[in-house]
This record gives structure tokens, C-alpha cells and sequence, in this order.
């Protein structure tokens, strides 16, 4: 993964910039891992359909990731990824000595190839200064979607949706 800290200027076309906030962008790579329960679910805190299962001891939760990158027939990782603690990591297997059990599905992140600027979302955590008694910055966080489709634009932009015109942010490079 490669950490990119930028300054961004806040503000409406034509007027000054009204803040400056500091970013901290991380570009991890073109895997992306989905939540099964990303969206609205009828299946949290149930148990998934049975699964081959690799399981692997004491991995961390970047290392449990890692583990599923490496192989091809790994689709899904389980463990408890709110836990920064190594711990069990799950990984699926096509090889029938795998452990056959149901893990839940709040615990299953499916591994999803071939993420691009044109497909995915980011998501923006504004840095606190150490000069600023508050963190100034904070109405910029969320998470920031490509914009699909021709715009007037020429370099890739993300938006945010607002409650109002005025809460709605756009990110994108200016010349």
C-alpha cells in the first residue's frame, strides 16, 4: 500500500478557498474486500452455508488478507476483524482436507478483484493538526464515489452527496 498526506483546499467555484484541510489518502491495491452484510440484510448474526476452510493460527488481520491474496482459491476470509489481535484467520479452500464448518456471515469478507478508479469508492478520514485546538477537517470524511460517465472534467472526479447542494463535496485534481 502506498500513504499519500495532500492539503485540500475547501471552497465554491469562482470564490476564495474558505479552509485547508490535510488529508491522509492510503491506495491499498485493486482488491477490494466486501462485507457480505455491506448493505441491508435479513442475514446478520446468521451462520453462512457450510465451507471448506483453511484455517490459519494467530494471523493479524492484514496478514489473514494476505494469506487469501496469495491464493487462488481463496474467495473469502473470516475472522473477527474488529480485533487487532492475531487470531484465527479463515480462509476458503477448494480442497476437500479443508475444515468443513458455517462461519457467520458478520465475520466473511469476499474478495472482490480488479477494483479501479472507475469502480470504487474511497474513503477520506480527516487528520487533526497539531495547531488546531479541534479537528477542523472533519466535515470532510465519508466516503467519496467516482463519478460515472462523461463530466466536464478530465481528470477522475469523486463526490460526496450532502443533504444540500452546500453539503454536497466534489474531489478531484485542480490545474
Amino acid at each position: 500500500s502506498t500513504q499519500v498526506t495532500c492539503s485540500v483546499a475547501t471552497g465554491y467555484p469562482g470564490e476564495d478557498p474558505l479552509a485547508t484541510a490535510v488529508l491522509k489518502v492510503t491506495i491499498q491495491d485493486n482488491t477490494c474486500w466486501l462485507n457480505f452484510l455491506s448493505g441491508p440484510s435479513t442475514f446478520a448474526g446468521q451462520k453462512a452455508p457450510l465451507r471448506n476452510w483453511q484455517v490459519l493460527q494467530g494471523k493479524t488481520a492484514d496478514e489473514c488478507a494476505a494469506e487469501c491474496k496469495k491464493r487462488t482459491d481463496c474467495a473469502i476470509a473470516s475472522r473477527d476483524w474488529s480485533s487487532t489481535a492475531p487470531s484465527d484467520c479463515f480462509l476458503t479452500t477448494s480442497s476437500a482436507k479443508g475444515q468443513k464448518a458455517a462461519r457467520d456471515y458478520d465475520n466473511e469478507l469476499i474478495r472482490l478483484e480488479g477494483c479501479s478508479e472507475d469502480t470504487t469508492c474511497v474513503t477520506l478520514s480527516a487528520l487533526k493538526l497539531a495547531t488546531e485546538p479541534i479537528e477542523t477537517a472533519a466535515f470532510l470524511s465519508g466516503e467519496y464515489c467516482p463519478v460515472s460517465g462523461q463530466s466536464q472534467w478530465k481528470d477522475k472526479v469523486y463526490t460526496r452527496g450532502g443533504l444540500n447542494q452546500q453539503g454536497h463535496l466534489i474531489m478531484g485534481v485542480v490545474d
